[in-house]
């Protein structure tokens, strides 16, 4: 997932951060974004798996959904130009996220607060309207839309 967003760095580079904060009792707070290029219900399980074993219930702060941002390589990959970008939209995730992150991340995560979140994202990605897919592309997404965006349908 790391490498499929660009990231120069992997979950090594993140133990030894841990493990130099711990070590002089700096507060950590680990941000996970779920929803990006590729993610499916094993990345989901691996990613909740690491933090399960190696974060304490304060230093998680999970997201669902990468914005895709203009002059960026997630709009390239897309397609998508800057006017595409005038509102905020986001990668195309299976729906389920949800539902995965619920059932691989251990309770201590789950507190009211992050629950409320969760639900308040999957309910503001139901109402977001779909860009369709342009025939032009050269890399589809695997959904039969192109993305999210808050430019609500008029059918919603």
């Amino acid at each position: 997932m790391m490498r499929s967003l660009g990231k120069s760095f992997d979950t090594r580079h993140v133990d030894r951060l841990l493990d130099r904060c711990r070590r002089v009792d700096l507060c950590v707070r680990v941000s996970v974004v779920f929803g990006g290029p590729g993610e499916n219900r094993d990345s989901v399980r691996t990613t909740a798996r690491y933090a399960n074993e190696r974060l304490a219930a304060d230093e998680l702060v999970p997201n669902v959904g990468y914005r895709v941002l203009p002059q960026t390589p997630l709009a390239g990959q897309l397609a998508l130009s800057e006017d595409d970008l005038l509102s905020p939209t986001f990668y195309p995730f299976d729906p389920q996220i949800f539902s995965w992150i619920i059932e691989d991340l251990d309770a201590r995560f789950l507190t009211p607060h992050i629950m409320l979140n969760l639900m308040a994202a999957r309910t503001a990605s139901r109402k977001m309207a779909t860009i369709p897919l342009s025939s032009s592309m050269s890399h589809a997404p695997e959904f039969p839309y192109l993305a999210l965006t808050r430019r609500y349908s008029s059918d919603a």
